[in-house]
């Protein structure tokens, strides 16, 4: 039998800081999942006061963490009583903080919050295919027999880095090494373009300043995306980059042209691994590919000092597909319980997904018919 204790995280954190750090490390789980890194996220988001943490023990060691919040999810008049994981808000890689025995870990710790408080819906968003906290999700419905509905999540390219950079160019079109050797000699050959990089606590302020700058400068403007125009992402990124620094995992480069920030690459480094959090560039250069040209030296820069991977993060986008076609596919759960709502729910939610795939089918049998 487990022990399992629920604390706010605050005070879960700083009685088990150390110890779900490690946790962390060892499991090789996502940076994004440690418990400074979520304090960043729950900050921001501003919902530290309502996020808390189950600790299960055995023997009186932690053997597993689980930050979460609940929500209430309206369905059709019904109020759902939804259990999310605390990494929900914001990670990258979902994954459960366990030591081992994943299957029984996650069963007692849900079947404990049902006892305790009740929900109807459990959440886990963006769980990586394939993975144990995946196969734990599945175990547990599996054996409740509880109904799930589950949704396709991103597709996140990552780049192997097991070649040397001439290998991994060699493995190209011919258009696309031209393309990179044309900017490499750029860098090389104007000294009005150089590289500066970033890493500690001192100059996380002007770093943040130059991200926000460029952000305003860069095409996301325009597709609402930068984080010159977010709050929430500026209050992230404040406190994150002051995170990175601390704890040795900031990696970020930034292209000049004479004195001017124009691109930048926002990356952590973790475990042998580095993934790329945010990049952009100021789109008045953008003839000279300037993100292009910081990816590039990046990815010299990982091979020569022998990291393992560089993770593009996020969804499948051109400029990441270009040099990778791996990627990890994530999918989110909901799992229902077998309150009344819950029942009711499914049972709407079933219908309803009945409804559309009949329409769906009747109008590709009225399209064959034309």
């Amino acid at each position: 039998m487990y022990e399992i204790k629920d604390f706010p995280f605050d005070q879960a954190s700083s009685i088990y800081g150390i110890a779900w750090e490690d946790l962390i490390e060892e499991q090789s789980l996502n940076p994004s999942l440690l418990p400074g890194w979520l304090k960043c996220t729950f900050t921001a988001f501003e919902i530290s006061d309502i996020v808390r943490v189950s600790v299960v023990l055995e023997n009186n060691k932690p053997l597993a963490f689980f930050p979460y919040y609940f929500t209430y999810h309206r369905f059709l008049g019904l109020k759902l009583k939804t259990l999310n994981l605390g990494a929900n808000f914001y990670c990258y890689h979902q994954a459960i903080a366990c030591i081992a025995k994943h299957d029984a870990v996650l069963t007692a710790f849900l079947q404990h919050q049902q006892k305790k408080v009740g929900w109807d819906i459990f959440q886990a968003g963006q769980v990586v295919n394939g993975s144990k906290t995946e196969a734990a999700i599945l175990e547990f419905a599996k054996q409740l027999k509880l109904p799930r509905f589950e949704y396709v999540g991103e597709k996140s390219p990552y780049l192997p880095l097991n070649e040397s950079w001439q290998d991994v160019l060699a493995n190209k079109a011919r258009k696309f090494r031209y393309k990179v050797n044309k900017r490499e000699k750029l860098l090389s050959s104007n000294q009005d373009y150089n590289i500066k990089w970033f890493n500690d606590v001192e100059a996380c302020g002007e770093l943040l300043e130059i991200i926000l700058d460029i952000e305003e400068k860069s095409w996301k403007t325009s597709e609402n995306m930068d984080i010159s125009n977010n709050p929430t992402e500026q209050s992230l990124y404040k406190v994150l980059l002051t995170f990175l620094a601390k704890g040795n995992l900031l990696l970020c480069n930034v292209l000049y042209f004479k004195d001017t920030p124009i691109a930048y690459n926002l990356c952590y480094k973790w475990c042998g691994k580095v993934g790329q959090i945010k990049t952009s560039f100021d789109n008045t250069f953008k003839e000279e590919s300037p993100g292009a040209i910081l990816i590039e030296y990046s990815l010299q820069y990982l091979i020569k000092n022998n990291f393992d991977e560089f993770d593009f993060l996020g969804d499948m986008m051109p400029h990441k597909s270009s040099w990778t076609k791996v990627t990890r596919d994530h999918t989110s759960y909901y799992i229902y319980s077998k309150t009344p709502k819950a029942r009711i729910a499914v049972l709407m939610k079933k219908l309803i997904n009945k409804i559309k795939q009949s329409k769906q089918l009747d109008n590709e049998k009225a399209a064959k018919d034309d």
